[in-house]
């Protein structure tokens, strides 16, 4: 909504009566919605009632939202994934995905997208590419999975002109378990790692961003090889920083500074009620270890302490770019202000250098002679280049600590020449 993630989720009145459409006028009943804020755990959770929701999926007779969709004439098909979905003004409607097969019963491909407005049940159909650019989701789950296990029998060159390779599991690739992401606020896709037919594989043969309005699909082979399935929650929930024994829960793939990232996010129960969030976790999907999981309370922490994570790697691996070239820069200067913090149990320090206009943050595992470092010194510090205002130092080099006299030490005025 407005550029920023929510979750909605309808109110259903807990009464059969209510739930047929009657008596909601005479008690002066109200419905809606609730949303909660799905960027940050501690944001606003708000009840929605502005505009009443007359029909949902768990109504009765006229108040039901299928049958409401099927008397209105669409018969011929199947009404698939109703979703609530609000508009950029708060309006709730139901979208539907209106279905039916290519060839007899088989090949179900999208007819019409149908809006449904919760309020006077009005049903608006769309082509495919042409439904409004709020909507985020028209190509649903099951429909995608349906669609790329076929393309997984056919896709290798070998079975364009013959049946799939039915009985060749090395050469046929299946999608795992995906989920929903964002390339932008207004661009959400399904991110599908694929594997073969083998069960007991635990790495991918590649991953396929499918545009979750539109019917087109990318597929990234450069992207073999990351860990996906048990092993990957295995490292989460196994993590030495893991001390309380949180599970994890709603894992996800992005690409975070470059590199392929798992994110997973952290639970505890909350007996009766359910389950509270506990923290976020970013776990480098090339390198599935419990060691290499960086976990916090917050996102902000958890970006820094990652972007630590591949500054050090980068250079473990003997140079200054990441695993997927992310570039390096240098930069020269006195130490105009350090501080430092604790951040999850890890010692951070920040710093600024005169003349530039960045917030270095780095590790003792980085520099381990930080806490001598002082204000006035002369350093070189590589970072990665991420283009934020903070970034994490991959090495850091302090002339006075290095057994140079500060006479003898470049002036700042020349360390730009």
């Amino acid at each position: 909504v407005n550029g920023h993630l929510y979750w909605v989720a309808p109110l259903v009145f807990s009464r059969t009566w209510n739930q047929m459409g009657f008596g909601l006028d005479d008690l002066g009943a109200k419905g809606g919605f609730v949303s909660v804020d799905a960027e940050d755990p501690n944001g606003q959770v708000k009840i929605h009632q502005e505009h009443m929701i007359h029909y949902l999926p768990s109504n009765y007779f006229s108040k039901n939202l299928e049958r409401h969709v099927y008397g209105a004439g669409y018969i011929y098909g199947s009404l698939d994934d109703a979703t609530l979905e609000v508009d950029d003004n708060w309006k709730p409607f139901f979208t539907i995905t209106y279905t039916a097969p290519q060839r007899t019963v088989r090949g179900n491909v999208i007819k019409k997208v149908l809006l449904v407005d919760a309020t006077t049940g009005d049903i608006q159909p769309f082509d495919q590419d042409k439904v409004p650019g709020w909507v985020d989701r028209v190509m649903f789950k099951d429909l995608v999975s349906e669609y790329l296990d076929q393309w997984g029998k056919w896709s290798d060159p070998r079975s364009l002109n013959d049946w799939p390779q039915l009985f060749t599991a090395k050469f046929m690739v299946t999608p795992v378990e995906f989920e929903l992401l964002y390339n932008s606020a207004d661009k959400p896709v399904w991110a599908v790692p694929m594997t073969s037919r083998n069960s007991t594989d635990l790495s991918c043969t590649g991953v396929i961003l499918y545009d979750s309005n539109n019917n087109q699909a990318v597929y990234y082979p450069g992207l073999a090889g990351i860990g996906i399935g048990k092993n990957v929650i295995d490292a989460f929930e196994h993590s030495p920083r893991n001390l309380k024994g949180y599970k994890i829960d709603h894992l996800q793939l992005y690409s975070i500074n470059g590199e392929p990232t798992w994110v997973g996010i952290y639970v505890q129960s909350a007996g009766e009620h359910g389950k509270t969030f506990a923290a976020i976790g970013m776990l480098d999907a090339r390198h599935v270890q419990g060691a290499n999981v960086v976990m916090a309370q917050e996102k902000r922490a958890a970006l820094a302490q990652y972007a630590s994570y591949l500054a050090g790697a980068s250079m473990g691996n003997g140079g200054h770019v990441s695993q997927t070239g992310q570039p390096s820069k240098t930069v020269s200067g006195k130490v105009y202000r350090i501080g430092w913090t604790v951040v999850d149990g890890q010692t951070v320090y920040t710093m600024q250098i005169e003349g530039d206009s960045h917030t270095f943050t780095v590790t003792l595992k980085v520099a381990p002679k930080l806490p001598l470092v002082r204000e006035g010194d002369f350093v070189k510090v590589t970072y990665l280049d991420t283009g934020e205002e903070t970034e994490s130092v991959m090495e850091l080099v302090d002339s006075q600590l290095q057994g140079k006299s500060p006479a003898t030490a470049q002036p700042a005025a020349e360390a730009g020449k």
